[in-house]
């Protein structure tokens, strides 16, 4: 049994949202809500995430990222799903283009990405991860870069990725542990699924997670730092 398992689970559903107004060059003045929406998992406390955002320049955000606990503690289930319109730099590929070129476009895309874990023994789990992002190029600068057509990408496409995924979790609560590591580790697999347009220069890359909970006590006295990521 981890130290997480021995905390009483909470039962209730627990709504927190918070209304958005914001501004920047690249989007003028926004607006929306954000908040969050936790109730019953074990031995951590399950939530969704909420976003949703417009802007003046007609860009918009709608992004649920998710953490599931089963009430077994046997499944893991965290990811996000999501829809954007949003404007982005393009900075060039390659060493040709100087520090200060960039150049403006738009992107629409859905958005899903999620890990399912199962239990295998104490604290650890393993399972696969998905991750699909469907890019459409709907504004470009004329006669720019992007409009040539000639990097990756340029006309949109599919990303796919799917691998495989084992986590360390000791933690003893979710947040703000007084106590415990969170070691996710992923092998992750690109180019896959149907309706593929994007390629990659490396075959499957490595994503490395670690982080450690710690304080005077435990409970909400503790701290949570991300001692290292890689990928």
């Amino acid at each position: 049994m981890t130290k997480a398992q021995s905390v009483i689970p909470d039962t209730t559903t627990r709504l927190f949202w918070v209304p958005l107004l914001f501004y920047s060059p690249d989007t003028k003045i926004g607006g929306g809500a954000a908040g969050v929406v936790t109730f019953v998992g074990s031995p951590f406390r399950s939530s969704i995430t909420f976003g949703l955002a417009y802007t003046q320049r007609k860009q918009f955000l709608i992004y649920f990222p998710y953490q599931l606990y089963s009430q077994n503690q046997k499944w893991r289930l965290y990811g996000e799903i999501g829809w954007y319109r949003f404007f982005y730099q393009y900075y060039g590929i390659g060493n040709k283009y100087p520090n200060s070129f960039s150049e403006g476009f738009t992107a629409k895309f859905p958005r899903v990405r999620s890990t399912l874990l199962r239990h295998i023994n104490g604290p650890q789990f393993a399972g696969v991860r998905l991750f699909l992002d469907d890019f459409d190029i709907v504004e470009i600068a004329e006669a720019g870069e992007i409009a040539q057509g000639n990097d990756p990408g340029a006309k949109g496409g599919l990303a796919s990725s799917l691998g495989a995924v084992w986590l360390l979790d000791t933690r003893d609560i979710q947040f703000y542990p007084g106590d415990g590591w969170l070691n996710e580790n992923a092998k992750i697999r690109p180019n896959l699924g149907a309706g593929l347009r994007f390629e990659f220069d490396r075959k499957q890359h490595l994503h490395m997670r670690l982080d450690y909970g710690f304080g005077k006590g435990k409970g909400n006295s503790g701290a949570y730092l991300t001692i290292g990521e890689a990928f």
